[in-house]
């Protein structure tokens, strides 16, 4: 049985703004899907997927470019796409 998948306000303005900004947004939508489909962090090393501490405990942090970073978590039933921003912006 497939997860739930959810995106959050915060992360659909996000993607509205860099769609507005011309950004590929291709590789984040790939990326999306390697996760939808149950990649795991080793999978994903690539792009720098580890999971956070603190304010973000148990999110994780997966760089799409390199300051252009997704946060997102995952549970047993649903992923939750928080955020895609730069470092700045999220810390």
């Amino acid at each position: 049985m497939s997860k739930q998948v959810f995106y959050t306000p915060a992360y659909l303005r996000d993607v509205k703004r860099y769609k507005a900004k011309h950004y590929d947004l291709d590789r984040l939508f790939a990326i999306i899907r390697l996760i939808r489909e149950g990649a795991t962090s080793s999978d994903l090393a690539q792009y720098k997927d580890h999971i956070l501490e603190g304010q973000y405990k148990g999110v994780h942090d997966l760089h799409v470019y390199p300051d252009i970073i997704l946060l997102y978590q995952v549970t047993n039933e649903q992923i939750n796409f928080i955020r895609l921003a730069t470092h700045d912006e999220l810390f």
